[in-house]
């Protein structure tokens, strides 16, 4: 008997085993990613080799204005052109650089430029002395920034310094760094400005987190009325809303989306918000955990005195916990993944939540791949710290009913 149980729980296991590596590799290749420097995103199936693990993704998601060796399109190039900026009566930018290099980076200019050679440990030795001068605040003049075609937000920054106003350590990193762009424009690539990460996040967890709340306390009371409650027509109102949930939701985004137009919520929080306050899936979920209660417990709490919603904020809420837990993970997931209705709704880019933001650095003419898995990595976070939080709740609220007595 034991080695007939053994010889069916070898291949079970093994089942087992295969179907958890099948659905752990998305995310490890997902994670991989994120690890990889551009020029190795589609060279390995899952991890570079240690020696060529990266954080850039990470420095560009939000905007990081300091050189990555991939930024460089020419190291030859570049390396010529920091010791011609360093020759005898040479001014301007480069020669602002130039001066800030030690002699071991001006030796090794002068070698890559003979040369054209240079190994991984020189790339990150210049990088660090480049990345070193951007980041000072008396690296340009005023007459370094005259004349030069800087882009819109350079431009700004630039205004700013000539105008003698305080610019943050971040603002005069970026300004050098578009400086150095368009001095030197065949050597070193225009820098990913980044997106504003934090506020995408911010948007995200107040639309799914403001939804969900409301979800649960509409469709909590709902479903106590549907359970404990009995007026004339329940049986077709409760087919009507069954009903309703077998229409497709892209049927309804066109006349939706003019009801939310015509009541003034278009390109607004408050557009996502509003049509997702009742859900009818919840209703019934809820309906199904209340029915457990006694009616004799509702029956005593009358008599005690007890107002109708307090029957419900007092016995059917706390009843019904687990699937109030199950029902507010499931809710925060499909709100914060959602994207249709978002980038139908929202055309503000402040607004943008985290999907909407994400897809923005894939188009026709940018593709930013790395930096979208990193900032699809961090958007999971969120969730996966909700699962932690509600997971007792969620497995209770599911195998809630599956015994009796």
């Amino acid at each position: 008997m034991a080695r007939r149980r053994l010889g069916i729980q070898i291949p079970l296991y093994a089942a087992l085993g295969v179907a958890l590596v099948l659905f752990l590799a998305p995310v490890v290749w997902l994670v991989a990613c994120t690890v990889k420097d551009p020029d190795d995103l589609f060279h390995y199936t899952f991890f570079p080799p240690l020696g060529h693990l990266s954080t850039e993704n990470f420095r560009k998601l939000v905007g990081s204005p300091y050189l990555g060796a991939s930024e460089v399109r020419d190291w030859k190039a570049l390396a010529a052109r920091l010791v011609e900026a360093g020759g005898p009566g040479a001014s301007g930018p480069g020669r602002k650089v130039w001066d800030r290099l030690g002699p071991a980076e001006r030796d090794l200019c002068g070698r890559v430029a003979a040369t054209g050679a240079i190994d991984p440990a020189g790339q990150a030795q210049l990088l660090d002395a480049l990345n070193a001068a951007v980041a000072r605040a008396d690296l340009l003049a005023k007459e370094d920034l005259a004349g030069l075609a800087l882009a819109g937000d350079i431009q700004a920054l630039a205004a700013r310094a000539a105008a003698g106003a305080g610019l943050a350590p971040a603002e005069v990193a970026l300004l050098n760094r578009g400086v150095l762009e368009v001095v030197w424009p065949g050597e070193i690539a225009q820098g990913f400005r980044g997106i504003p990460f934090g506020r995408y996040m911010v948007n995200s967890l107040f639309v799914a987190g403001a939804t969900v709340l409301i979800q649960m306390f509409f469709s909590s009371l709902g479903g106590f009325a549907l359970a404990k409650y009995h007026f004339r027509f329940k049986a077709a109102i409760m087919i009507v809303m069954l009903g309703t949930m077998m229409i497709p939701g892209q049927v309804m985004l066109a006349p939706l989306y003019e009801l939310i137009y015509r009541m003034g919520l278009a390109d607004s929080h408050a557009g996502l918000i509003v049509p997702a306050m009742v859900s009818v899936f919840g209703m019934f979920l809820f309906r199904q955990s209340m029915l457990q209660i006694p009616d004799e417990l509702l029956e005593a709490g009358r008599m005690d005195g007890c107002t109708e919603f307090g029957l419900y904020w007092n016995l059917a809420l706390p009843v019904s916990r687990p699937m109030i837990g199950a029902f507010c993970l499931a809710g925060f997931m499909g709100n914060w993944n959602a994207f249709l209705w978002p980038q139908i709704i929202l055309h503000s880019a402040d607004l943008f939540t985290l999907p909407i933001g994400l897809n923005q650095m894939v188009g026709t003419y940018s593709q930013q791949y790395g930096i979208m898995m990193a900032g699809t990595l961090l958007a999971i976070l969120p969730v996966m710290v909700l699962f932690l939080i509600l997971q007792r709740e969620f497995i209770a609220g599911l195998t809630a009913g599956a015994v009796k007595g």
